[in-house]
């Protein structure tokens, strides 16, 4: 059958290519002094900035894509 005469769809989108990252890790630290509990809130938090910067990567990469499908 000739192209132009299919009735089937062609999916002509082209895969994503965003960073993969590694995935968010909750730590279970064992606090039994104030310097554990100083170590486990600088390791929360070092660890809740790098889950910011890998979610904004993708959606910085995801609405790039979709720009790109819009032109």
């Amino acid at each position: 059958m000739l192209f132009g005469c299919s009735s089937s769809t062609i999916n002509t989108a082209q895969p994503i290519t965003c960073p993969i990252v590694a995935s968010c890790v909750k730590p279970t630290p064992v606090i039994k002094t104030n310097g554990d509990l100083a170590h486990a809130l600088m390791d929360y938090q070092h660890n809740l900035s790098q889950c910011q910067n890998a979610h904004e990567q993708l959606k910085q990469c995801i609405s790039d894509y979709n720009k790109f499908l819009q032109q």
